[in-house]
């Protein structure tokens, strides 16, 4: 059980796993979002903001 872990906090995320789903409306957004001096994000920092909100919305989803 040590290897694997707690099965317990294993369901948990399978669960949540089972909500997260692309959100093509905020990948749209951060690609066309622009920084105050006019440049857009660039691509590490669009994904990781795509990821917070893909799994904003499985919380979301899951409460």
């Amino acid at each position: 059980m040590a290897a694997l872990g707690d099965p317990r906090k294993l369901a948990h995320r399978a669960l949540l796993e089972d909500y997260i789903k692309p959100d093509h409306e905020a990948a749209t957004y951060f690609a066309n979002y622009l920084l105050p001096d006019g440049r857009k994000l660039d691509f590490k920092t669009q994904k990781k903001y795509l990821t917070e909100a893909c799994l904003l919305n499985a919380l979301r989803a899951y409460i």
